[in-house]
């Protein structure tokens, strides 16, 4: 009898260390992704690496307060309880849960697109994405890995048609950034960072005489993964091994670490560089949009959002996928906005047969700029 009470409360004793122990290092690394908006991953790229499994580290959290509740540790539960309210701001730019759609009440339209090149066509030959586009209804159309007007003319009717819509156009060849607009183009050019292959511009355009925006369109450093290392990456997921857990983590941050650094210091250079427009310019309004390849809430995102209002959290719904690859099912696509304007909806439709993203559409309000 001694025998059975003491194996019992030896389990009961090694239950409790190992409940602890999980408690502790889930907590940590949630931590841990909370903090990758405020540390550059110039300093330490732990909290941006962590930042990229949020989605799966609050499913973690919400196991444990599960659990915690079938298994009555009400101390417990309360801890998980506590750490999500602390993180609900975070866990709403992640998911929002707004109901709102596009609508033809709007005054403005703005489309950010990532085309990957257009290269991905119809049966007759004709870019997918250039579908979309001329079915959008936008006002403004920033591409990332576009074409020049040149090459969507010679895409028929449909490309012709398009330009016809968007007679100002301003297209950086060497970074494949693509300005289509309904409003005169005063002035642009691109902003000065280091970057391996992607870039940045401004334009600042004629909305109204008396009213003007300035934009940037960013493709910030991409992670360029081939096909192979994208099935190397995912089978890390898919079979985990403790064994080589080391040896895995120290591939992904020779891998990815490089793209990290880049997207820090251009998401500084760009926010220097708004700032600097905005004291120049003075514009009534400015946004900011593009393939950020880089999750809400990193470190890239926060910088350039700065102070300004998230398109996508403000009317969005869902976590609001932009990037088509399996197991990498992010929102990397973003659209921030400061001034007389108001977000009344957003929207990322799933075209997975146009390009590896998603479209990102804004519809936005203009306020009496005395407002």
């Amino acid at each position: 009898m001694g025998d059975r009470r003491h194996r019992a409360s030896l389990l009961s004793t090694t239950g409790r260390i190992v409940w602890t122990v999980v408690m502790v290092l889930v907590f940590l690394l949630y931590g841990g992704a909370m903090l990758s908006p405020s540390i550059s991953p110039l300093r330490t790229q732990i909290p941006s690496f962590l930042n990229l499994s949020f989605p799966f580290l609050l499913v973690a959290v919400l196991l444990l307060l599960v659990a915690a509740l079938v298994m009555r540790l009400w101390r417990s539960a309360v801890a998980c309880v506590l750490l999500l309210v602390l993180s609900g701001g975070y866990i709403l730019t992640f998911f929002p849960l707004h109901s709102t759609s596009l609508s033809d009440a709007r005054d403005l339209r703005v489309v950010s697109y990532n085309v990957a090149n257009m290269a991905l066509k119809d049966d007759a030959g004709i870019p997918a994405a250039l579908h979309i586009l001329e079915q959008s209804g936008a006002d403004i159309i920033c591409l990332q890995e576009g074409v020049s007007p040149e090459q969507i003319g010679g895409y028929g009717e449909e490309g012709r048609r398009l330009l016809q819509r968007y007679p100002h156009r301003r297209y950086y060849s060497d970074d494949r950034l693509l300005l289509l607009s309904r409003y005169d183009i005063i002035d642009g050019g691109m902003i000065d960072y280091k970057s391996y292959t992607n870039g940045s511009a401004w334009y600042l355009l004629r909305i109204a005489p008396d009213r003007s925006l300035l934009l940037v369109n960013n493709h910030m450093e991409s992670y360029s993964l081939a096909s192979e290392e994208k099935a190397t990456f995912r089978g890390y997921l898919t079979k985990p091994s403790l064994e080589e857990m080391k040896s895995r983590l120290l591939a992904i941050k020779r891998r990815l670490g490089p793209s990290l650094n880049v997207r820090a210091g251009a998401a500084n250079a760009v926010r220097d560089k708004v700032r600097s427009l905005q004291r120049d310019f003075a514009p009534t309004y400015t946004i900011i949009c593009g393939d950020f390849n880089d999750t809400p809430m990193s470190y890239c995102y926060s910088r350039i959002r700065d102070d300004r209002s998230d398109a996508f959290v403000e009317t969005g719904r869902g976590m609001g996928v932009s990037f088509n690859e399996p197991l990498y099912a992010f929102r990397i696509d973003h659209l921030f906005y400061d001034g007389p304007l108001k977000a009344m909806a957003a929207e990322i439709p799933s075209h997975k047969e146009c390009s590896d993203h998603n479209p990102l559409l804004v519809d936005f309000k203009t306020l009496d700029t005395n407002e």
